[in-house]
């Protein structure tokens, strides 16, 4: 053979046991049923991405609920006087 011949040979020899090296991973069979994965899990509840854009970001003290990232605060004492001690 001649060398040019036998290095495309050595490279679709590597590229074949590249490709089926890759592809032998182990799949589960079965999921279970709380998973997200399982067929038989319930849909998840469809995400409101636009609430920031259709009404007014909710005032201090009220309900957080369908705001991401915005909790209710806890009632601060006034002792506390935001983390600065006094000098």
């Amino acid at each position: 053979m001649v060398p040019s011949q036998l290095c495309w040979l050595a490279a679709i020899a590597a590229m074949t046991s590249a490709g089926t090296a890759c592809a032998s991973r182990n799949v589960p069979t079965h999921y279970p049923q709380a998973s997200a994965a399982s067929p038989s899990a319930p849909e998840a509840q469809a995400a409101v991405v636009t609430t920031a854009l259709e009404s007014d970001p909710p005032l201090p003290g009220t309900s957080t609920a369908g705001w991401a990232g915005l909790k209710a605060s806890a009632k601060k004492s006034s002792h506390d006087h935001g983390g600065h001690h006094a000098h």
